[in-house]
């Protein structure tokens, strides 16, 4: 569904400060910035953002009282608070969603068929076991307990964008909320995998677990623009 990661990667980091930073009183000019992050997150996916967009009907709120600020203040045009931050926070969700589902994880819904096929066929994993199964364009990595990711076939992991993911990952995990037992997890296992990187041979399948491992607990705290920028990045070479 994301058809161009790089734009979707800087789009969610400014639709992020849009959203710590959400405006008090949201004008003309926070509109054309919200909209022009709106036409990014669409040439950048398949997904439908048009009904985020804010209404011209909907710029008609009223010109805030500051002392001091009349001047400033009346040369735009405002929009409903209330309508612009349930925008900005219906738009966390959906993007939310869309990255869940490129990344073969849609968001939990109650149980269906799907999830007992793939419950299933974890299952049938002998925990402790490493196996790599040959798939169209990809190999399948499977290991304890009952974990599975695939890695792409074209994956290098002398690759610079690997390096750089884990360079985001390395700055940004602390900001997350974590508990201190699941960031030093992640930072184990960047360090495996930086040393993987730096190996004249390395091992796919230590590679694919330490991935696994850092996606599992950034998929713990999924619920912010910073972790789903990550996932996404995680999706380039794991699935």
């Amino acid at each position: 569904m994301i058809t161009n990661t790089p734009l979707w990667l800087v789009t969610l980091s400014r639709f992020q400060g849009l959203q710590l930073h959400t405006p008090l009183f949201p004008h003309e000019k926070h509109v054309e910035e919200f909209h022009s992050i709106l036409d990014n997150f669409q040439s950048a996916s398949k997904g439908d953002f048009s009904p985020f967009r804010i209404k011209d009907s909907e710029m008609r709120a009223p010109v805030p009282l500051v002392t001091g600020l009349e001047p400033i203040m009346n040369d735009y045009k405002y929009s409903d608070p209330v309508i612009f931050k349930a925008r900005v926070s219906g738009l966390v969700q959906y993007v939310m969603m869309v990255s869940s589902i490129h990344s073969g994880k849609a968001p939990a819904s109650g149980t269906n068929k799907s999830q007992d096929l793939e419950k299933s066929n974890a299952e049938a994993i002998q925990p402790g076991g490493i196996y790599i199964e040959n798939m169209h364009g990809s190999q399948l990595i499977s290991g304890s307990p009952h974990a599975s990711i695939k890695i792409n076939k074209s994956f290098n992991p002398k690759d610079q964008k690997l390096r750089d993911l884990i360079a985001s990952i390395k700055e940004t995990a602390p900001r997350l909320g974590l508990e201190k037992e699941a960031l030093d997890q992640i930072n184990a296992d960047l360090a495996t995998i930086e040393a993987q990187i730096e190996s004249p041979a390395p091992k796919y399948t230590v590679i694919g677990e330490s991935a696994y491992s850092i996606r599992g607990i950034l998929e713990s705290v999924a619920g912010n623009v910073m972790t789903q920028a990550l996932l996404v990045g995680i999706g380039q070479f794991f699935s």
